[in-house]
């Protein structure tokens, strides 16, 4: 068992619930609430040794919560649940405070891990993206700035629309 108090703020509510689960588990006493408001004001009536946060990089509500959990909570440990756009959407909640950086979906052992710092090192082939990632990642990120429209996505790429519906039909390299 590990413990502690953590907040957990993720707008994903069946997500939420079921790492909350998994982290009570654990031993964690868990608080949860969307990303924001709620979570800021949480914060400010609670002292959490940690903090799981969705970084949504469309609504940028996540990089905001984690900014102002490091301007209220000195001493809290920030773990960023990154989903597409990992790399620069984890180095902008590595820059707003946060200590790590987990890709979504996180397992609670994963979280708790990152958590306490006591985390294996990762292989030299898991801190190396490969090209289809990377690609993956822009694509997903292109098509989350035009809210899933698939055409503008398409247009802002300089592809077509079908090898757009190619690669989301494909799904992110394994």
């Amino acid at each position: 068992m590990t413990g502690g108090e953590i907040l957990l703020a993720d707008d994903d509510r069946e997500g939420r619930d079921e790492l909350s689960r998994g982290l009570r588990r654990l031993g964690y006493e868990v608080v949860t609430a969307p990303a924001a408001p709620r979570s800021a004001e949480l914060a400010r009536t609670h002292s959490f040794q940690y903090a799981a946060v969705d970084v949504n990089e469309r609504r940028g509500r996540g990089l905001a919560l984690i900014a102002e959990l490091r301007r209220v909570l000195l001493d809290v440990r920030i773990v960023a649940m990154v989903r597409h756009g990992i790399v620069e959407t984890a180095l902008d909640a590595m820059a707003q405070g946060a200590q790590f950086y987990l890709a979504k979906p996180v397992s609670a052992a994963d979280l708790s891990n990152a958590l306490v710092g006591g985390r294996r090192s990762p292989s030299p082939r898991a801190l190396t993206l490969t090209l289809a990632r990377v690609e993956w990642d822009h694509l997903q990120r292109i098509l989350a700035d035009c809210e899933g429209n698939v055409s503008e996505t398409a247009r802002r790429l300089g592809i077509t629309r079908r090898t757009v519906q190619l690669k989301l039909k494909h799904g992110p390299p394994t």
